[in-house]
C-alpha cells in the first residue's frame, strides 16, 4: 500500500521507503526485499519512486527470413531504436524477453463450448471424448508444462516528489510515452504484423509472480 499522510497544506503525500535486503536481516518477508510498493491505475509504483509501464510485443519469426530479409528486419529495428530513445537515459527503457507458460485458457474455453453443444444435442459419446480433452490439456496447463517467449518492454517515469500531483502526472506522461512507443513500433514493422499493447497492472504483476513461482505451486 501506498503510505498516505496530510500536512499542514492539507495536500495528499505519498512516502516511498527504500527496498530493504537480506544483509542483517533475516526475517524480511518477500514483499519486504520486493522494489514493488503498489499500484496505481495500470502502472506499478516502485520504492525507488518510479512508476513503471509494461508493453507485451508479438515476435517475428526470423527463420522465415532470408538472410537479405533479415538484414532488412535488423536495420529497421537500429533505425526504431535510434529515433525513439537516442536521447533517452538507459534506465528509462528495459527490453526482456520472458519464457512464460502457454496460455491455454482462449482453447480450453472453445472445448467447452463444443462440451456444451454436444450435451444439449445428447451426444454421449462426443461429450466423453471431449471432457478427456479438456483434462489432459487443463493438467498441462497446471503444470505450466509447455511454454513460449514472450517480449517485454518496460517504461518508468521518475517521480519528481512524494506529492499526488506529481504521481498522477507522471502517471498521464508514462500513458503517453506507452502510447507513442506502441504506435512507433507498430508502424515501423507493420509489414511484418508486429502488435504491441500495454499491460494491465494485474498481468504485470502475474508476470513478475514468475520469476519466484513459474509452476505456480
Amino acid at each position: 500500500m501506498l503510505i498516505k499522510a496530510k500536512e499542514k497544506s492539507n495536500k495528499a503525500t505519498y512516502s516511498f521507503p527504500h527496498p530493504q535486503t537480506l544483509k542483517g536481516d533475516q526475517n524480511l518477508s518477500i514483499q519486504d526485499m520486493s522494489l514493488i510498493q503498489s499500484q496505481y491505475l495500470e502502472f506499478i509504483v516502485l520504492k525507488t519512486g518510479h512508476l513503471v509501464a509494461a508493453l507485451s510485443s508479438s515476435g517475428i519469426n526470423l527463420e522465415l527470413f532470408s538472410e537479405y530479409e533479415q538484414t532488412d528486419i535488423f536495420d529497421d529495428y537500429g533505425a526504431f531504436l535510434i529515433s525513439n530513445f537516442s536521447h533517452a537515459d538507459a534506465e528509462d527503457i528495459q527490453f526482456n524477453d520472458m519464457t512464460v507458460p502457454v496460455d491455454f485458457n482462449p482453447y480450453l474455453i472453445g472445448w467447452k463450448k463444443r462440451y456444451i453443444e454436444a450435451v444439449k444435442a445428447g451426444d454421449r459419446i462426443k461429450q466423453h471424448l471431449i471432457a478427456s480433452y479438456l483434462t489432459h490439456y487443463e493438467e498441462i496447463s497446471q503444470r505450466s508444462e509447455m511454454t513460449t517467449k514472450e517480449h517485454i518492454i518496460v517504461l518508468q517515469e521518475k517521480l519528481k516528489d512524494n506529492q499526488m500531483e506529481s504521481l498522477e502526472s507522471a502517471a498521464q506522461n508514462l500513458l503517453e510515452r506507452s502510447n507513442e512507443f506502441i504506435k512507433a513500433l507498430e508502424s515501423t514493422f507493420e509489414r511484418y504484423e508486429l502488435r504491441c499493447r500495454l499491460l494491465t497492472a494485474k498481468e504485470y504483476k502475474e508476470k513478475l509472480y514468475l520469476f519466484l513461482n513459474f509452476n505456480r505451486r
